[in-house]
């Protein structure tokens, strides 16, 4: 089901989302939907195949390590998912809801026409960019 009119305006508002036109946010928030995480429930675990990128509306979501290690806890306008889905599919990092969470959902397929067709999105989700070349002018 395609986000409601409110969601899809959050979506609007979040980066790098925010750069599209009206008509391809459109086409975005078609092939969106939401999901509702409770607290305590895993999103996906180490080693699950994931399908789709995350964006929180509301909540929280704990990252953690295949060593049970939290790396991050995310918020409203944050996304996961996507390390997974440029590396192959399959997490190497274990999401879950810390407190009730309505998430945007984008599938795979989706994200990687978006990544095709807009260098803005593309840029954003390259993990593989290498730091800024460092220059020996004075």
């Amino acid at each position: 089901m395609p986000l409601s009119d409110p969601m899809r305006q959050f979506l609007a508002s979040v980066h790098p989302y925010d750069c599209l036109s009206e008509k391809d946010l459109q086409a975005l928030a078609s092939a969106c939907s939401i999901e509702e995480a409770s607290a305590g429930q895993t999103v996906f675990g180490f080693g699950d195949t994931v399908k789709n990128i995350y964006i929180i509306v509301s909540g929280e979501v704990e990252i953690r390590d295949e060593a049970d290690v939290q790396i991050s806890l995310l918020g409203s306008r944050n996304s996961f998912g996507e390390r997974a889905l440029t590396r192959g599919g399959i997490a190497t990092r274990t999401a879950t809801a810390t407190a009730d969470a309505n998430l945007i959902v984008i599938p795979s397929v989706t994200l990687f026409a978006l990544i095709d067709r807009h260098p803005q999105i593309a840029r954003f989700f390259d993990r593989g960019r290498s730091a800024r070349p460092q220059t020996t002018d004075l």
